[in-house]
């Protein structure tokens, strides 16, 4: 059985219409120049090849075609070009297609051999902005002048806009975060200091982040900690939705609500749930670890969310090594679990705030005065 694999940037990933294939985009594509640089039928500016834009992993799929010239046509037919915007390459027969940058064959051919496809498949559209812009370059400047006159046509500024950030979070180009502040600057009720723009990776970052300053604050300020327990609490549920939605997020879903955090802590130790990818690893969590995630979630995180009226003293002693244990546990999840796509300087961010949360929660006054006394 011959199997095909095909390379995806941009619509085709959360639009396919009738491309044939699995059901699932994954992540761990080969790393290929692509950027914002062809202008479509209707105006947009939209993602394809470019020799060069910035390398970016691209997404891939597993094609429900077995033979390659149908898994070719296939494709066309959802892009809706010819069959000659094609580009493929065949290990078996050594044939392929790649013109419009065509030292990346070895760099195709090389991912292809390492997940065992006997062919790839992917859209060779080329840049056509010089042209539909009466000979201007393709360079950062004439992109934006051309997406301000494009958002003056509230429809085609619509669409411009809906595809920019379907795709912002799933291929990170050079062009990103610049098109994206652009889009702000054009919203003033989105801007940052005004109203919030996230998705489910960032809303964890800042949890985890929160739980890190907290910790810092704890030392002089008591009442630091409950934001320490919210914050990691955040975290933890955040880095496993995550982990197990992977790139389907109808996995974290029960209905139209989100699924409890005891049900996604519960999946992230199922392999069923967290074996995505070749290189995906399930949670196995240690007795202190479970031990603390329950004390954290049932004790501390639920009382403290929804408080009762009363005067509750809280023994904080014990509670620095629990943080401690549910840093390990967001590190797995985030880093160690290959099930989450990180962004630009993003992974090297998590796992610094990781190290320092752990390091902060042992080190702290609370926990080093039980350390002393169990010494004594």
């Amino acid at each position: 059985m011959t199997r095909i694999a095909i390379l995806g940037w941009g619509s085709l990933i959360w639009d396919p219409q009738n491309l044939c294939y699995n059901g699932e985009w994954y992540k761990d594509g080969p790393s290929l120049p692509v950027e914002f640089a062809r202008i479509s039928e209707e105006g947009i500016l939209t993602l394809v090849l470019y020799s060069n834009a910035k390398k970016v992993q691209v997404l891939w799929t597993y094609s429900n075609k077995v033979i390659i010239s149908e898994a070719m046509h296939n494709l066309s037919e959802r892009e809706k070009c010819p069959i000659e915007s094609i580009g493929f390459i065949d290990l078996k027969t050594q044939e392929s297609r790649c013109e419009v940058v065509p030292e990346l064959k070895n760099e195709i051919v090389t991912w292809a051999k390492g997940k065992k496809f006997d062919a790839v498949v992917w859209t060779e559209l080329s840049s056509n902005f010089s042209e539909k812009r009466n000979g201007k370059k393709f360079n950062e400047g004439n992109v934006f002048e051309y997406l301000n006159e494009l958002y003056d046509n509230k429809i085609r500024g619509e669409k411009a806009e809906e595809y920019f950030y379907n795709t912002y979070h799933k291929i990170n180009t050079g062009l990103n975060e610049k098109i994206d502040i652009f889009y702000l600057a054009k919203h003033p009720d989105r801007k940052s200091y005004e109203s919030l723009v996230i998705d489910e990776l960032r809303n964890s970052i800042d949890y985890l982040e929160m739980s890190v300053r907290s910790l810092i604050e704890s030392e002089h300020n008591p009442y630091s900690w409950k934001w320490v327990v919210l914050g990691i609490h955040g975290a933890l549920y955040g880095f496993g939705v995550c982990a197990v939605a992977g790139t389907d997020y109808n996995r974290v879903m029960k209905g139209k609500d989100l699924k409890s955090f005891g049900k996604i802590m519960e999946m992230s130790q199922e392999e069923s749930c967290m074996k995505q990818l070749c290189i995906s690893q399930t949670l196995v969590l240690t007795k202190e670890q479970k031990k603390a995630i329950d004390f954290i979630h049932k004790e501390l995180r639920n009382k403290l969310e929804h408080f009762i009226p009363k005067l509750w003293g809280i023994e904080l002693s014990g509670i620095p090594k629990m943080i401690a244990s549910c840093f390990e546990v967001i590190e797995f999840l985030a880093l160690e679990s290959n099930n989450i796509l990180f962004m630009d300087n993003l992974r090297d961010r998590v796992k610094s705030l990781c190290q320092s949360g752990k390091s902060l929660a042992l080190s702290s006054k609370i926990n080093l005065k039980i350390d002393d006394a169990n010494h004594q």
